[in-house]
């Protein structure tokens, strides 16, 4: 037997270019790099919009946004404020890289953006190439499809408080426009960051592609879903539909016809299409102005007028009426095209009441009618009246007016008898009852003429005896002229009656007029005037100065207040007015002056005098209460009085310090005089938001390092992190994050942070996930440090970060880079006789890629139920084995060794590199031959037997005997 030996023989191999845990590449975000086209479908974002915070309702790993919070980075921050660092722009660089990079639905993403719908708007700046200098800017003018509804301005701020440009959002003109500042001269190739702009959509469109105007170039951007903006509306059939005018002598009728049912009319494609339509017969088309045709399309609730496309024509009454359509274009199918047109009555007159006036027009094979338009008029035939208290003169006199239509003046012998009584505090006036007669038309006139009421000359008005302080008149008006008198006209008698108290009328005060004109009973009845309180409360949307300190946009709210006099009337001790808002508002602590950390000012308005105001800050007192503040209003020695107002304005910080979530509602709510109560909510709807280079304020500072023992692995490889915000409240355990996105790091030392700011109260998810892969390396699942701010689970995967304002917590994540293995298992069976110490040689021979060059060979030995690791494989390489066999011997004979397999690629499941090699050891057989051999003169007569028996006999292994019958030919051939 022959037993070999082998030395293990330990080789060497190496990747290119390749970084230690002191040597690692570069660290960055997943923002979009300038091989991005903008055209491309925008990705579809990860999680639901955060609750309508300026923080974006979305994130994608193409576009991370991130809006600075209202706080001080724990970082030295500039000095000098974002208006000084605003220097005088320059125009355009045309070298800086702008990308609108996801346009979405806020919160709802891939979905189709209809009319109306909040939008999200996200991209990218780069001016790290465009040699940048202070004052260059950046344009972008947003498609009209997308409006831009307020007139913020965002700060691209860095995470230690520089700023690195503002951008000024103008709705008028639906641009944006961004200043890069001075800080670009320092650090010209750092100069990029993001931006968000939440926008309405305003107008349907069926292009999947709207246009950005970026540095006055054209950019097509597809829309999310299907494409296209919808308005939510639809086109039905074909109406048509009349409305009786205010004259009431003609109709105003309106045919909606959708576009393809004009479309299959037009042959030729022209836009031209002529319709017949049938009046009934008390009517007729209008003639001249009256007529006023015209052709209106678009969507529906959205049309625009097609200056002459239309004209109406009818040769006589009861005639067909034809109507000529000449759109200019080719129908479209997505829009509504309307006909508007007028009838006059054949009669000329407004027909009697319950008149009937019918329509119908045919449209190729389709007869559409009107439901018809009934004569709803007939003129009033007796007298009425009403009355109001005159603001002008402090609501202290009452404005009665007497109507008495010219049919009841002339069937009274074309007079006006009138007895009037006062009900409640008023009188005759000094000045006596002073009547003014005006008159007016039924109803505007055949062409539309107003009926306004002017002076009414030709009537006697007999002396009125009433003094001053009456309560009741008679009074006699007699038509001077009966036969040149107007019966066909309403008769307008109007005079005043004065107050009897000194003070306003109370809200609930009413004052009553009774009278009998021309024996007929009418009454008329004044309201007092309204005496109103009300709160309102607005995000500011811009940099607030609070207390002589300027605050970030979003980060402050302004609420003013209104409380009448009139509530608080009755007060002998000065007014407490308590204001209670709810926790995520607070005081901004800004200084020692409660007032001045509020804004505070309170203003005292008179409800007549010319609204002439008094400011009372200073009269007024002021104090922190448990959820809120108290004011005490200065009392005047007369007490309150109904006929003033108290306008009290002031603002509040977010208590978080930072910008709340979009959705965040600020509730609000104020008592006074014991039961008065107004209440205000707002809702953070703050439109957008940039950064600059560097890590967010108020967010993490993640940190990638090599762990110890680690393999070496190419210096650009990146690894995803996934990071999960959670809002104050939420159970990070048990509730979906309000944002989701990933970003991405690399091992070199340089810091990457989260894209949203975030105040007091927030939390943080961070795990690493899809692991990067690497040639000839695999990496174990990352693991985070301990840290303060940081909690662990179990196994260190995941890092739970609570937020803390103007700091940024550091997080630090290890990984480690290894090569694979494989195990290598020896067995061998059968009844041959070993002695149970046999080595058997295997060679491993290891290839790195197509070129056998390269290959290296590993040599071990194996005994049976042994088995081996080979280590220091790298992932992706191919070994093949084989085994050396082993000499036979007179006890063992050796068959062919079964290795399964024979390749194996490497890969990083080292459960899976297993291959295992088996022998089959036989018993080595001995083998004889036996011939007959036959002799003499008759060795080969006919009569010699063929064969010959011969009895063979042998002791076994276990010394048994035994035997066997062999049957010899008799020519001598063997057996």
């Amino acid at each position: 037997m022959i037993v070999a030996v082998l030395a293990l023989v330990i080789s060497s191999f190496s990747f290119v270019q390749v970084a230690s845990a002191d040597d690692i590449g570069t660290s960055t975000t997943t923002v979009p790099t300038t091989t991005v086209p903008t055209t491309t479908k925008p990705p579809a974002t990860t999680t639901e919009a955060p609750l309508k915070t300026t923080a974006p309702p979305t994130s994608t790993s193409e576009s991370p946004t991130s809006a600075k919070p209202p706080i001080t980075s724990t970082a030295p921050p500039s000095t000098t404020s974002v208006a000084a660092q605003r220097l005088a722009a320059r125009g355009v660089n045309p070298g800086i890289d702008v990308k609108i990079t996801d346009v979405q639905v806020e919160g709802k993403n891939g979905q189709q953006i209809t009319v109306g719908d909040s939008v999200t708007v996200k991209g990218t700046w780069d001016a790290s190439s465009a040699s940048p200098q202070p004052g260059d800017q950046f344009t972008i003018e947003f498609p009209g499809e997308l409006k831009l509804q307020s007139n913020p301005t965002i700060a691209l701020e860095g995470d230690d408080g520089t700023v690195w440009g503002t951008c000024d959002l103008a709705a008028s003109t639906n641009l944006m426009t961004c200043v890069l500042s001075d800080a670009v001269a320092d650090r010209p190739d750092e100069v990029k960051g993001d931006f968000f702009v939440y926008t309405k959509a305003v107008e349907y469109t069926t292009s999947e592609t709207v246009d950005f105007t970026i540095n006055n170039k054209v950019t097509p951007v597809d829309l999310p879903g299907t494409g296209g903006i919808t308005d939510g509306r639809v086109i039905g059939e074909s109406t048509k539909s009349g409305k009786l005018q205010d004259n009431k002598q003609s109709v105003r009728w309106t045919i909606d016809i959708p576009g393809a049912d004009l479309a299959k009319l037009d042959a030729g494609n022209t836009g031209s299409v002529t319709l017949s339509d049938k009046l009934s017969d008390n009517m007729k088309v209008c003639a001249g102005s009256l007529l006023n045709a015209k052709l209106w399309s678009g969507r529906p609730g959205d049309l625009k007028e097609t200056p002459g496309g239309v004209t109406v024509a009818q040769a006589d009454a009861g005639d067909q009426v034809t109507i000529n359509i000449n759109n200019g274009a080719p129908f479209e199918g997505n829009k509504l095209y309307r006909i508007e047109y007028t009838s006059c009555t054949t009669s000329g007159v407004v027909d009697l009441k319950g008149t009937q006036y019918t329509n119908s027009v045919t449209i190729g094979d389709n007869t559409v009618a009107s439901d018809g338009v009934g004569q709803d008029y007939a003129p009033q035939t007796e007298p009425w009246k009403g009355g109001y208290l005159d603001g002008g003169k402090r609501n202290m006199e009452a404005v009665w007016t007497i109507v008495v239509p010219g049919t009841d003046i002339a069937a009274n012998n074309h007079k006006i008898d009138i007895t009037d009584t006062f009900g409640g505090p008023h009188a005759v006036c000094a000045s006596g009852v002073q009547v003014v007669i005006e008159k007016s038309d039924y109803l505007p006139g055949r062409e539309n003429e107003p009926n306004y009421r002017t002076p009414a000359a030709g009537f006697t008005i007999a002396p009125i005896g009433a003094v001053a302080g009456a309560s009741t008149f008679t009074a006699a008006i007699t038509v001077d002229n009966p036969d040149t008198f107007n019966e066909e006209q309403y008769y307008y008698v109007t005079y005043r009656t004065c107050l009897t108290t000194t003070e306003v009328p109370d809200s609930e005060d009413h004052l009553t007029n009774s009278a009998v004109v021309n024996k007929t009973s009418i009454t008329g009845k004044t309201e007092g005037p309204g005496f109103t309180s009300g709160k309102n409360g607005a995000i500011n949307t811009t940099s607030q100065t609070v207390g002589g300190v300027e605050q970030p946009a979003g980060t402050t709210l302004n609420w003013t207040v209104e409380i009448s006099g009139h509530d608080l009337e009755g007060l002998t001790e000065p007014a407490v007015i308590n204001d209670r808002f709810s926790p995520n508002m607070t005081v901004c602590e800004i200084g020692g002056d409660l007032k001045s950390n509020l804004n505070l000012k309170v203003v005292a308005q008179d409800f007549f005098d010319g609204n002439k105001k008094r400011d009372i800050t200073d009269a007024t007192s002021v104090a922190r209460a448990d959820g809120g503040f108290d004011l005490t209003l200065p009392r005047d020695a007369d007490g309150y009085s109904r006929q003033t107002k108290y306008l009290v304005s002031y603002t509040l910080c977010t208590s978080s310090g930072g910008l709340d979530q979009r959705d965040t509602e600020y509730a609000n709510t104020l008592t006074y005089a014991g039961k008065q109560t107004l209440s205000q909510s707002v809702k953070q709807e703050w439109g957008g938001g940039g950064t600059g280079q560097g890590v967010s304020r108020g967010s993490f500072s993640l940190l990638k390092e090599i762990a110890p023992f680690s393999e070496k692995f190419p210096q650009d490889t990146e690894f995803t992190v996934k990071v999960e915000e959670f809002a104050p409240g939420q159970i990070p355990a048990t509730d979906a994050p309000v944002s989701s996105y990933e970003i991405k790091v690399k091992a070199d030392g340089t810091p990457v942070s989260g894209i949203n700011p975030r105040g007091t109260g927030w939390q943080i998810r961070l795990s690493e996930i899809n692991l990067p892969t690497v040639d000839g390396v695999y990496f174990e699942r990352g693991t985070f440090r301990p840290s303060e701010g940081v909690t662990l689970n179990g196994d260190r995967t995941e890092a739970l970060v609570t937020i803390t304002p103007k700091s940024n917590v550091g997080v630090t994540l290890l990984n480690k880079a290894s090569l694979g293995s494989a195990r290598i298992t020896k067995s061998v069976i059968g009844d041959g006789a070993r002695t149970g110490l046999e080595a058997f040689v295997v060679n491993a021979e290891i290839a790195f890629g197509d070129d056998a060059a390269g290959n290296e060979l590993r040599q071990f030995t194996l005994k049976d139920g042994q088995h081996y690791d080979l280590g220091k494989l790298p992932i992706g390489a191919k070994v093949t084995f084989t085994e050396v066999q082993p000499m036979n011997t007179d006890l063992v004979t050796w068959s062919e060794p079964v290795i399964n397999p024979k390749m194996l690629t490497i890969g990083t499941d080292a459960s899976a590199n297993t291959v295992s090699i088996t022998n089959e050891a036989k018993i080595t057989q001995g083998t004889f031959e036996v011939s007959k051999k036959l002799t003499g003169p008759k060795a080969f007569d006919k009569a010699v037997p063929a064969s010959f028996d011969v009895i063979a006999t042998w002791l076994d292994t276990d010394d048994k005997p035994q035997s066997k019958t062999l049957s010899l030919p008799s020519d001598g051939t063997a057996v």
